[in-house]
Parts: C-alpha cells; structure tokens; sequence
C-alpha cells in the first residue's frame, strides 16, 4: 500500500483536482501474464480486510483498488461498500476483461465506483496478444470499456509506453478517439523497470525499456492528436523536457504546481535529479529521470535541459 496522487479533469478543458489518495492492491491473482507487470514483486496475496479497512479509514478522499486484476476478488464489493459508508471516492484499477460481462460492469458502477480506471496496452490486436500473453482478450478489454460507456460511468484509460509500442503512440491516440466517445483522460506512463527503489533484480526484461530520445517524437505526436480530438491527458515517468511545448502536463509539473508545498523536498523515491537537471528552467517542476532507468543505462543518458524561458 502506498500514497499517490489521482485527478479529476473535466471534458471541458485541462482542469485538475489533487486528491490525497491511498493506492490498495487486494489480489495477486490475475486473467492475463502482461510481460511488464510487476506486481508479484511487491504485493502480498492474501491482505487481511482489516487492514484494508484500516487503510480505507485513514485515506482523507479517495482510494485506489488495485492488484492483479481487483475484480478476481472475492471481496471487492465488501472493500467498496465500506469505503463508500466511509465517504470515500473510489477508483479501480482494471484490465477491463471482466467489465465485458455487462452485468458485473453495472454491478460495479452502482456499488458507486467513481473513476474505472483501464489499462490498454495496445490499439493492435496482436500485439496487444503478445504483451498481455493472453491471445484472444483483446475484444473483451474493448467491450469492457464500451460496457462502461452505455453506463455512462468515468473512464480513464493507462497507456504504457515501451518498446513495442512507443511508435504507435500517434496511433493509439487516433484510435481512442475513433473507437471511444467519453474518455475522461488517458495517462500516458513510461515503462517501470521495477516497482520500488529496493535493490532488486530487474523484474522487467530491459528490452521493453526504449530511450527517452527515441520516444520524444512519436509521444509529443501523439499529444498533439489528443489536443486535437479534445482528450486530456497527462504523462508520467519520462522526463517533462522530452515532451516539448506539452512539458506542463506532467504528473510532477502538475503536482508542484496545485501547491504540493513539500514535494520537492520529500522528491519521490523512484525518481532522481542528475548534475544536468541544475541547467533546466523545469528544475523546480520535476523530481529527474527514474532511477531504475539511470541505473539500466549506466548513468549515461541523454537529458535535455529547457534553458529558454517556460
């Protein structure tokens, strides 16, 4: 269990709300074998209800379930009912899969689930096949969240950028927009290497990790396509001088900006500032590159530090 930060931003412009938020994975188990995931290196099978009641009732506003795949458990809708008596906003973390039952999605909309949240690895069939090891959920993910739609429920949806996809990501944005009318925003996240900053064996294959200069290009591509069909969206774990004139929709740009007075000071432990970032007009705005990245390539990366007026 953790602390992070979660949005609500309005259709109507780029507005964003901070919550103080408790991230809770309830399960281990999940219906997919996604070749990035890393959730069994940091997350215990079975947590007692207790604890995440204990957990519920110290959040101030909102709580993240997450897992595995949440819906898999068997105390999913006891973990929702209470936080809601507690007066909490809750958001799930999904694959989506089991949201194409549409029973199950309008269960999960009444029980009064504030934001779903969905992971889409791919607009690609096939590869999303080969990233998620699981052939043929492809259509139940995209039924899920259309699922979602008839309900009239907040979605969001998780992109993960990685070496298989990074170069669809103009493409992936023309696809939301083509396949979904009422997207709340997508989040657009680098590839974490791993899941905390333990001295551990990478539990994600370095293949999967590209540069951030390889990259830039097609991501600020595809922002420019989401400003054009009117989709918010934010970013998160490759540094903000790689996403040009879009710098200032970064989850640490963002966070120091809504008055996270003590966020520079307590800099988030996945994330490092290198000599380089001193240069950088955005020094004040970004905790630097993550430290797993630093440490995959050797401390020899290439930074870009904004020396022109932001």
């Amino acid at each position: 269990m953790g602390f992070g930060i979660s949005f609500r931003i309005s259709n109507l412009g780029f507005r964003i709300y901070f919550l103080i938020m408790s991230i809770i994975p309830i399960t281990n188990k999940c219906n997919q074998r996604c070749v990035f995931c890393c959730a069994e290196y940091r997350r215990n099978e079975n947590i007692s209800l207790e604890r995440i009641f204990k957990e519920i009732e110290k959040t101030p506003e909102l709580i993240t379930i997450s897992g595995g795949e949440p819906t898999l458990s068997p105390n999913l809708f006891k973990i929702i009912d209470f936080a809601k008596k507690e007066g909490k906003k809750v958001e799930l973390q999904t694959n989506g899969v089991t949201l194409s039952y549409f029973n199950l999605a309008k269960k999960l909309f009444l029980a009064g689930v504030n934001l779903f949240n969905v992971n889409l690895p791919s607009c690609r069939e096939k590869l999303s096949d080969r990233i998620t090891r699981t052939p043929g959920f492809y259509k139940k993910r995209i039924k899920g969240v259309k699922n979602l739609e008839k309900l009239g429920a907040n979605i969001r949806l998780t992109h993960l950028i990685n070496s298989l996809t990074y170069e669809d990501l103009p493409e992936f944005a023309d696809w939301v927009s083509g396949n979904f009318t009422s997207i709340k925003y997508i989040q657009f996240s680098f590839i974490k290497i791993f899941a905390s900053d333990r001295e551990t064996p990478y539990p994600v294959p370095s293949y999967l990790v590209p540069r951030y200069e390889e990259v830039e290009p097609c991501l600020i591509s595809a922002l420019e396509k989401c400003n054009k069909y009117k989709i918010d969206f934010v970013i998160d774990h490759i540094p903000p001088c790689f996403l040009g004139d879009f710098a200032n929709y970064h989850i640490d740009f963002i966070k120091v900006k809504n008055n996270a007075k003590s966020e520079l000071q307590h800099s988030p432990l996945e994330k490092k500032k290198i000599k380089i970032c001193r240069k950088c007009k955005l020094n004040n705005f970004c905790f630097g590159p993550r430290k797993d990245y630093l440490k995959l390539f050797n401390n020899k990366i290439l930074l870009k530090p904004i020396t022109n007026k932001f």
